[in-house]
């Protein structure tokens, strides 16, 4: 596909096909991951059911691992983000528990705890000293909060973003709790750029954490209507019956996930359609450089590769990945077909 902007033009390729893998579980032990964060060479897997964290090389080769549960230094007890800091060199981890940042280095060793003072909201980036939080409530007409702030929680710069024009995230109860997450806030963070969206919109806002400057991106991705009767809820009851009038006709979330990736490029999947999630990716100056799809969603996306975490036969986890092959401006780029390992 060809996307031209006047002078600029760039055509992207995907191809689906077999793809290298490492068996975590088999190899590694490892039964779940929480989360994933990439850095310049390096991608870190968190395991959630023991609190570890695997430094794993591009080729999915282990480096170190380390971490455990519990409050003393380089040990974690509520662990709700992971990210990588650039001008930091370091993975982040952000500890709700201790209400702290957990700074690790790419071979493994511990750097340093930071307790943020107040909690304005979910820390998403960390460079060059100053913290970036979120504060999204999901209620009709409630704005999103960005804050740039100092660990110590000197507030440097505030943003004020756009809330939901609905209320449909916050159905509570019963089965429904899926639903209410389903319908909160997308957002990602990068060096550069935060990404943000109201999964029932499909505007996209881009803010650069270096200037503050905010853009809105309208994005054509597909919409799929709810059935209701497709709804997960057990039971016959007259507050599922509710539930299930309620959802009958409206969209899924115009934007189902989203990312950032090292070039400060918004990865943005919609809700799976026909076995696979439609895709579009904006630069940080809001132009939209590639309309696909995918049949699965990454978990970590860099400079030249896309990573996927899936389950085989077995039930063991896999790392799975594809290269990025960039052959320059008005070239192609394509994911690379490879052998499996």
């Amino acid at each position: 596909m060809i996307v031209g902007f006047g002078a600029f033009l760039l055509a992207w390729t995907l191809i689906l096909a077999d793809r290298p893998s490492v068996n975590l579980t088999e190899t590694y032990g490892i039964h779940q991951v929480y989360n994933t964060a990439l850095g310049d060479s390096t991608l870190c897997l968190l395991d959630e059911t023991e609190y570890r964290l695997y430094f794993l090389d591009i080729e999915g080769r282990k480096i170190a691992d380390a971490g455990r549960k519990g409050q003393g230094p380089g040990e974690m007890s509520d662990v709700l983000h992971l990210f990588y800091s650039k001008s930091h060199r370091s993975f982040v981890v952000w500890d709700q528990g201790q209400r702290t940042l957990h700074l690790w280095s790419p071979a493994g060793k511990y750097l340093q705890g930071l307790r943020l003072a107040g909690y304005p909201g979910m820390p998403v980036a960390f460079e060059n000293g100053m913290v970036t939080t979120v504060d999204s409530p999901y209620g009709k007409g409630e704005e999103t909060t960005v804050t740039l702030l100092e660990p110590e929680g000197t507030t440097k710069q505030k943003w004020s973003l756009p809330g939901p024009e609905d209320n449909l995230g916050t159905a509570v109860g019963g089965g429904r709790r899926f639903f209410r997450w389903d319908y909160m806030p997308r957002r990602a963070a990068g060096a550069g750029l935060l990404a943000f969206c109201q999964p029932s919109s499909p505007d996209v806002w881009l803010l650069s954490l270096t200037n503050g400057r905010r853009r809105k991106v309208t994005v054509d991705m597909p919409i799929t209507l709810i059935r209701g009767e497709d709804l997960p809820l057990r039971g016959k009851t007259e507050a599922n019956a509710r539930i299930r009038r309620q959802y009958d006709g409206k969209p899924y979330p115009v934007i189902n996930s989203m990312m950032v990736d090292a070039a400060d490029r918004a990865w943005l999947f919609g809700h799976k359609r026909d076995g696979h999630y439609p895709l579009r990716v904006i630069d940080e100056k809001g132009h939209v450089i590639l309309k696909s799809v995918l049949a699965q969603v990454p978990v970590a996306i860099g400079r030249e590769r896309l990573y996927f975490l899936e389950n085989s036969e077995e039930d063991h986890l896999l790392l799975t990945w594809m290269n990025i092959e960039q052959c320059g401006k008005s070239k192609m780029v394509k994911l690379k077909k490879s052998g499996r390992r």
